[in-house]
């Protein structure tokens, strides 16, 4: 699977694949849609397959991007709940715990 960010709707994207020290440089550069953006943008990990630390790190930078607008991480998944609890970086992130049968 390849590792991606495509927009759902207005103000809504979606990642896709793995979020890995192997692929977090395809999507270093946020699109700019989402850069430029009039609503607060909503990125929903609910398709992330794996993350480890490059990805939280990617994450991380993605909130740097955008902090004029900062940007709303949805369906967190448990790996990356406890990934970012075990940097200390749970409340640095805006995330959303991914819910049951919940898509974005």
């Amino acid at each position: 699977m390849s590792t991606r960010i495509t927009s759902v709707s207005p103000g809504i994207y979606q990642v896709e694949g793995n979020l890995t020290f192997r692929t977090v440089n395809l999507l270093q550069q946020l699109p700019e849609q989402i850069l430029t953006s009039k609503i607060q943008p909503k990125i929903a990990l609910n398709k992330v397959q794996h993350i480890d630390s490059a990805g939280l790190a990617l994450l991380i930078d993605w909130s740097r991007q955008t902090l004029n607008n900062p940007v709303i991480f949805t369906a967190a998944n448990d790996q990356l709940l406890r990934l970012a609890a075990l940097y200390n970086l749970d409340n640095t992130l805006a995330l959303q715990v991914k819910k049951p049968n919940h898509e974005i």
